[in-house]
């Protein structure tokens, strides 16, 4: 059965007239004639009755017509859909993040919990500075941040002042993470001490690295310095964990960077004689609603950190 000469016979039905339906068809009335004949045909039925007023449905031929109407209007739905989908808004999500490797976890599961064609997601790696500016002008969505003991106070005020609420995922220790080619790889803690002969790396500095940088030379034997003499500054996390697999650079870290990088060939140290811990801070505008997007990141984000 032809999908047009099913429509030429719901057209004809409803102008009661093959001639009026040929004219809104532009097809012509010859044209039309003979694929009713086909249609009732194949279907070995008489749909039409001629009269000198036009046509008019036979009694097989008024089902036949209140299927296929049904039939089309399901069909236009189905295409309408198909538009709407076509040209729907795409899903926004960002987020600016200081101080981990974001899972590949978290990024699989908001993958799969946010159900549409289209996604749209940037991930800022950023200093903490930055995640807080970032989240008050709305460049991101949402912002993690990890700060230790004296950066807190600061992150707290600044935060205050950008109108933004935090909340503490958790608490760390202070971990170094070498790769296979450092000569600690074995070790299960190191100090500053032993640091001092190999590269840090570490993101860009800003206003709130100085608290970092007064921590890391709290002992007698780097108290001279104003970080660690040796360094590599970078701003890719992929970049920085390739450097790590490849050379004896060291990198300051925390329990979830420890624990997303350890099927990396990256090992984590205990980094001893300090007390120092690190505060996992997660960043959103005060008084402003979730977005659907941003809800389950933020909770998937706290289920797989929590557990850590």
């Amino acid at each position: 059965m032809r999908y047009d000469s099913l429509r030429y016979f719901v057209e004809i039905a409803e102008k009661g007239s093959i001639n009026k339906a040929a004219e809104s068809l532009y097809v012509s009335q010859p044209n039309l004639s003979t694929a009713i004949r086909k249609l009732e045909g194949e279907l070995d039925v008489k749909l039409l009755d001629r009269t000198s007023k036009g046509v008019q449905l036979t009694e097989i031929g008024k089902s036949i017509y209140f299927s296929a109407k049904r039939a089309f209007q399901e069909l236009d739905r189905l295409e309408t859909e198909k538009s709407l989908r076509v040209y729907s808004y795409p899903m926004h999500f960002s987020a600016s993040i200081h101080g981990i490797f974001l899972s590949e976890t978290v990024f699989g599961r908001f993958y799969r919990e946010t159900d549409c064609d289209r996604r749209i997601i940037h991930v800022h790696e950023v200093g903490v500075e930055q995640v807080l500016s970032d989240v008050a002008s709305s460049r991101s969505n949402l912002g993690v941040a990890v700060v230790n003991d004296l950066q807190l106070p600061s992150f707290k005020r600044v935060a205050a002042i950008k109108g933004l609420q935090y909340e503490c995922i958790g608490k760390s220790g202070i971990f170094v993470l070498v790769g296979r080619f450092s000569p600690l790889y074995l070790q299960r803690e190191t100090s500053i001490e032993h640091l001092l002969e190999f590269p840090q790396v570490h993101l860009p500095y800003d206003y709130f690295s100085t608290w970092e940088c007064q921590h890391r030379i709290d002992t007698p034997a780097a108290a001279h310095l104003d970080s660690f003499p040796r360094s590599v500054v970078m701003n890719h996390s992929h970049s920085m964990i390739n450097l790590l697999q490849n050379s004896d650079a060291f990198l300051l870290s925390n329990k979830w960077g420890a624990d997303d990088l350890q099927r990396e060939n990256v090992h984590a140290l205990r980094l001893s004689e300090s007390d120092v811990r690190w505060h996992l801070m997660l960043v959103r505008r005060q008084r402003e609603s979730f977005s659907s997007a941003s809800a389950i990141f933020y909770r998937l984000f706290c289920e797989h950190y929590r557990e850590i």
